[in-house]
């Protein structure tokens, strides 16, 4: 019986199949490049280090992302079975390797916010009745966030003058 040329994909998946370790390093080099297609923060926190057919590990960029990522890790090894379904791993181990190829994290927030001073509006236009009854509102509500606003609209708006203070 003859038999026609095969595909190199069917050649390739035979000779994978004969052999574990290369099928193990294959599925681990195609989730390294493919690895994009996991969204933040677990892009930016780990990528797969070693794969053995049972366990898959993936490197950690510190013992922060390590507790982030472990506290999420079923919604990981969730995303990763239905991305890679011919992955099969029955534990995803997490490691700590400061040095590992990870991309550079998001850039963290400014310490502070720089605030610019809001103009205020016309005496008696609707934007300063509006502000006005938002303000009297917020400093008569007990509530601390309330009063904070009510200081924040009174330090921003008024440039730290209160308006229609018991005082005036």
């Amino acid at each position: 019986m003859a038999r026609g040329p095969a595909s190199i994909a069917t050649a390739i998946g035979r000779l994978l199949r004969r052999n574990p370790q290369w099928l193990h390093a294959f599925w681990l080099e195609r989730l390294k490049r493919e690895w994009d297609l996991v969204p933040a923060p677990f892009r930016q926190g780990c990528v797969p280090l070693h794969y053995d057919g049972e366990k898959l590990q993936l490197a950690v960029r510190s013992h922060v992302w390590k507790q982030e990522i472990g506290l999420r890790r079923r919604e990981l090894e969730r995303l990763i079975r239905d991305t890679w379904p011919q992955l099969h791993f029955t534990r995803l181990w997490l490691r700590v390797v400061p040095d590992a190829r990870l991309p550079e994290p998001l850039p963290s927030p400014p310490d502070r916010v720089p605030l610019r001073r809001i103009q205020p509006p016309a005496p008696g236009s609707p934007g300063d009745v509006e502000f006005g009854r938002l303000y009297e509102a917020a400093r008569q509500n007990p509530d601390p966030m309330s009063q904070a606003l009510a200081r924040l609209v009174e330090t921003r708006m008024r440039g730290g003058t209160r308006r229609n203070s018991p005082q005036d």
